[in-house]
């Protein structure tokens, strides 16, 4: 039997709430890279700000936070988040 791709009813059916950010892949400080190898890309600085973007909007769903590509869509969370992948902390502020 397969299962890979069922839910049990109980767990599908459970008045959960939650936001998932679905990351692409990383790269800046702590990752062991500085440039973006493969897309879809993200800079950690970009991501940590789609999280606090995600908790600040309280905004269920499921989100791609990556830089723009052919790959994938991240409209939905330009649209509802107001993410920007282009965002860069300043070590010097």
């Amino acid at each position: 039997m397969e299962f890979r791709n069922r839910v049990p009813s109980g767990i599908a059916a459970a008045p959960i709430d939650g936001i998932v950010l679905r990351y692409g892949h990383l790269y800046g400080p702590g990752t062991g890279t500085n440039t973006a190898e493969a897309a879809p890309a993200l800079h950690v600085a970009a991501a940590a700000s789609a999280a606090v973007l995600a908790i600040e909007k309280a905004r269920r769903g499921i989100y791609n936070i990556a830089e723009p590509s052919g790959y994938l869509s991240t409209e939905k969370a330009r649209r509802e988040l107001g993410f920007d992948a282009s965002v860069r902390l300043n070590a010097a502020a």
